[in-house]
């Protein structure tokens, strides 16, 4: 509960005052019992007590608005001083060893100690209402520096009270609002003030313009008619306020893209200055064409110096002389250039200098002229202090012009490549060892006109590739590329990829060429970020894109293998000693392997579920039912036919004869399961069922491997056996229903769980 709020306990405080007085004031012939008035127990503890009615009651009553404030002192500052100053003397004498002091005043020195506390919070809460009395004063006649610097004083106040135990809590919370309010409204006003002297407009023929007033104008300033604030008295208010690299800040980046970016874009746009006692005008007067970077190379040292007018523009009318008050703190313009040098600088780098990076090398050395420019720009702002001493970014680029101009061709090829990877081009390209660069071939024979492949050595000794790897023989089938189409956007990939290693190759920067060689990993990376994502819709429901994407993988896993062996002992070190592409392999086969084995899941459980809308083999007589079994066989034979034709064309001839394999034995087990579960056959059922497994047989076909002899194209049938486990005991059942009678049939299927072939077929 607040003091003040107690305040019909105990006489009111003009009366506590009136009582105070007399009793402080005594004729000098009653000395003696001023003495004993001050040494009364209760003197100080009263006059403690009094001075916190009054305190509370002023700040309730003033910020309250449910007392009257003509009851209360105003400002009890001195009263406080006095009171504590009385208390410093009793603890003065308590430590001087005068024990009989506080023992006449019946005090402690633990009641001393929170006297001084109450004082010292209640010193404070009378400085905090003082000074919030005194803000809205200046506040109303303009003074904002001052008004700025009462709000610091009133923050500290707040944050020293904050700290004391002995504060009544409500009534701290009414002073920290009251502080909270305060700095609140003096940023609004602040704010308010700097864009009513700074105000940009950009107009709709081209015409931007930054109006600067010397002087609050009128509209803003009719409160402050008699003193209107300056741009000085704005700026060093902010400083005080803290709120003067927010502002800076915001004036750059406005100015960046109303000026300094549309310069660039247009050097040859007028940019002029109109000035008068009120205020100055800045004016770019550009249209709607924009130069490209052929006609900006020539206009460059026209536009840097338009960006330093524009710059002097701002020294002179937005920017006041001198600095903000404080120890040694840097000058308005230091501070400015300080807050927008970074997006200065890339501002310029983006739109001026990185354009102007040539597409071919031969153009980089004819920059000479341009870089003197540049370099003279950068000294200039250096000098205006609109960009830091330490502050090298142009300076730095122009001496890495080399260096930037591959980074700009890396970022070409990557786009490159990534327009490559999203074409919806659905062609494919046939590819075989003796096609392609690289992998056993590079390592082990030359090409076919008798010359070895690229690489850094061919020489032999003794029959072995001399610089090469132990145990690589020319028979090696395990790293060879087998015949199989890939798509298109694969082979221009890696053919992109070889262009930018030969080209790191030739280059006779080192770092360029380091950076050449680690876009070479970017791009083979590219195809895995995108392809999967970019296709993964019809990856997983076309029976052809997934193996085709397989294909895809273990044609970049081929190259991959040789590629850091052929490029990296020609390029600088260390990617001389330790460049390899061999680590991105073990991802890439994962990757293949991974929608390989999806789609053969895929297909299989289509086959299994075709197969599981067959009842049974039994009573095919049933003209319905044979009807329906001859329908989901006759859709399960054209569908196994159409996977084997399009995984024959795409993928290598033993890996897609494995692959139709696996589905055929899931297709003939299943089927076999139900062959055995017949317990009774007659003669018109037995017939039946030929027909419907000579439709079964039909799937031999998917084993037919068309091969090329002399121009010739030869038809030759693989052992289904060699990859169909199961299909040698359906051909034996099939030649047992058609040798044997429907009795013994039955017997000769149903006593197939345990013989030894059934067996063989599940391994």
């Amino acid at each position: 509960m607040l003091a003040a709020d107690r305040s019909h306990a105990h006489p009111s405080p003009r009366k506590l005052r009136r009582q105070t007085i007399v009793s402080n004031n005594p004729p000098a012939s009653t000395s003696s019992s001023s003495t004993k008035s001050f040494n009364s127990t209760a003197f100080l503890i009263e006059k403690c007590e009094e001075l916190k009615v009054n305190v509370y009651g002023t700040i309730n009553s003033n910020y309250r608005d449910f007392l009257n404030t003509s009851d209360y002192v105003l400002d009890l500052r001195d009263e406080i001083a006095s009171i504590a100053e009385k208390v410093e003397q009793a603890k003065a004498q308590a430590e001087d060893g005068d024990k009989s002091f506080l023992t006449k005043l019946h005090l402690s020195s633990r009641s001393i100690k929170t006297l001084e506390q109450d004082l010292q919070a209640l010193g404070i809460l009378a400085r905090l209402h003082y000074e919030l009395q005194n803000f809205d004063h200046l506040v109303n006649i303009g003074e904002f520096v001052g008004a700025a610097a009462t709000v610091a004083e009133m923050s500290l106040l707040v944050e020293t009270l904050q700290e004391l135990p002995n504060c009544d809590k409500s009534v701290f919370n009414v002073v920290k609002s009251q502080t909270l309010i305060r700095r609140a409204t003096l940023r609004h006003r602040l704010n308010d003030l700097f864009h009513s002297i700074f105000s940009f407009s950009h107009g709709i023929d081209g015409v931007n313009k930054l109006t600067v007033s010397q002087r609050i104008p009128m509209t803003a300033g009719k409160e402050y008619f008699d003193n209107p604030p300056t741009i000085e008295d704005l700026f060093a208010a902010l400083a005080t306020a803290d709120m003067l690299q927010e502002k800076l800040q915001w004036l750059g980046q406005q100015l960046i893209p109303t000026f300094i970016v549309n310069v660039i874009k247009q050097p040859t746009a007028q940019v002029t200055q109109i000035k008068n006692k009120l205020h100055s005008q800045l004016l770019f007067a550009g249209g709607k064409k924009v130069t490209t970077a052929g006609n900006l190379k020539s206009h460059l040292s026209t536009a840097l110096e338009k960006i330093i007018f524009v710059c002097q523009f701002m020294l002179e009318n937005g920017l006041p002389t001198g600095a903000p008050l404080g120890d040694d703190p840097p000058s308005y313009a230091k501070s400015f250039g300080e807050t927008w040098a970074e997006s200065l600088c890339r501002a310029l780098l983006e739109n001026a200098l990185m354009p102007l990076i040539p597409d071919d090398k031969a153009s980089l050395e004819r920059f000479s002229e341009l870089s003197e420019s540049v370099r003279g720009f950068d000294a200039q702002l250096k000098e205006l202090e609109l960009i830091p001493p330490n502050r090298e970014d142009l300076v730095t680029f122009i001496s890495n012009l080399h260096h930037h101009y591959t980074l700009k061709r890396r970022n070409e090829l990557l786009r490159v490549a990534r327009d490559i990877l999203l074409s919806d081009d659905t062609n494919t390209y046939l590819v075989t060892e003796g096609t392609e660069r690289g992998g056993v071939a590079f390592l082990t024979k030359g090409t076919k006109e008798g010359k070895s492949a690229e690489g850094p050595s061919d020489k032999r000794e003794n029959g072995k590739f001399m610089g090469g790897k132990d145990g690589v023989e020319v028979n090696d089938s395990s790293i060879k590329l087998p015949a199989m189409h890939i798509s298109v956007q694969a082979q221009m990939l890696m053919e992109l990829v070889y262009q930018t290693l030969l080209e790191a190759e030739k280059t006779e920067d080192q770092q360029s060429a380091i950076e050449l060689f680690f876009c070479a990993r970017d791009l083979v990376d590219l195809y895995r970020a995108i392809t999967p994502q970019h296709l993964a819709d019809v990856i997983e429901s076309s029976i052809t894109r997934a193996m085709i994407f397989y294909c895809d993988c273990e044609y970049i896993v081929h190259h991959l293998i040789t590629l850091g062996y052929q490029f990296a002992t020609k390029l600088p070190p260390p990617v001389k000693s330790y460049g390899t592409f061999v680590d991105l392999v073990p991802s890439f086969r994962k990757l293949g392997e991974y929608y390989f084995r999806n789609q053969l899941r895929h297909q299989r459980d289509v086959i299994l579920n075709q197969l599981g809308l067959l009842t049974s083999l039994e009573d095919l007589s049933n003209e319905a039912k044979f009807k329906n079994i001859e329908t989901h066989i006759k859709f399960l034979v054209n569908h196994l036919t159409g996977i084997a034709k399009s995984w024959k064309a795409v993928l290598p001839k033993e890996m897609a004869l494995q692959a139709v394999g696996l589905l055929l034995d899931t297709t003939l087990t299943s089927l076999i399961e139900k062959l055995r579960a017949i317990t009774t056959l007659n003669m018109e059922d037995s017939y039946q069922l030929k027909y419907i497994l000579s439709i079964v047989r039909r799937l031999e076909e998917c084993f037919y491997v068309t091969k090329l002899d002399a121009k010739r194209k030869v038809i030759e049938k693989a052992p289904i056996p060699k990859y169909a486990k199961t299909w040698e005991l359906f051909i034996s059942i099939v030649d047992a229903l058609v040798r044997q009678d429907p009795v013994a049939f039955v017997s000769f299927v149903s006593g197939l769980k345990d013989n030894v072939i059934l067996g063989k077929a599940y391994e």
